[in-house]
């Protein structure tokens, strides 16, 4: 058996949604749920434990994707559920730099991107005060990559490598769990994006 993961997030969707953290001994537990079924899942889309960082996110029991995971039942008979557990591997990541075109690092630029056939697998992060970012806990495949700067809705967003048309992007490809880096961007102002853009943070 593996060691146990401390303060790792797990989330629970279904007539309710809840999320909790590991503790020392890798134990979680959703106490007063309502009968019903769940999707159960770990780590959290939004990687909100302090343990979370690099593990692919798996669904009970074993699956990759919400669509394919196992769902818990709590019913009458069995109103709680034990044994749902978890063994994570640490994932591939994508890194790089997100600049303007005079090279001036983009603080806080929104940098995201999915599965490159499925356009699935959705992962994102935010550049971080000199322009880096890192894409962590990603399986094996090849991603579109993309970055836009948020705070100038304006600018345009641009996939990878040098475009500003999806369909042009090049793949990404990862190989759990190395890091493929130098994924850099330089943006530049234009018009507005338009319907069909990536979604932002919070929509």
């Amino acid at each position: 058996l593996g060691q146990p993961l401390a303060n790792v997030s797990v989330a629970c969707s279904g007539t309710f949604t809840r999320t909790a953290y590991t503790d020392a001994n890798g134990m979680f537990s959703f106490p007063g749920l309502p009968l019903g079924q769940y999707r159960v899942y770990s780590p959290y889309v939004d990687r909100l434990g302090t343990g979370d960082d690099g593990y692919i996110p798996k669904y009970y029991n074993d699956k990759a994707s919400e669509t394919s995971a196992d769902l818990v039942t709590l019913n009458a008979s069995f109103p709680n559920a034990t044994g749902i557990n978890f063994a994570l591997e640490v994932g591939g990541s994508i890194s790089g730099r997100v600049v303007s075109a005079d090279g001036t690092a983009i603080s806080g630029a929104f940098v995201g991107g999915d599965l490159f056939a499925s356009q699935g697998s959705a992962v994102w992060t935010i550049a971080d005060s000199s322009g880096y970012y890192q894409l962590k806990g990603l399986t094996s495949g090849s991603y579109l990559i993309y970055a836009i700067d948020t705070a100038n809705p304006g600018w345009v967003i641009q996939y990878w490598q040098n475009t500003d048309n999806r369909d042009a992007a090049s793949p990404v490809v990862v190989t759990a769990p190395n890091d493929t880096p130098s994924i850099n961007f330089k943006l530049v102002p234009g018009t507005p994006p338009q319907p069909g853009t990536p979604p932002q943070p919070g929509n």
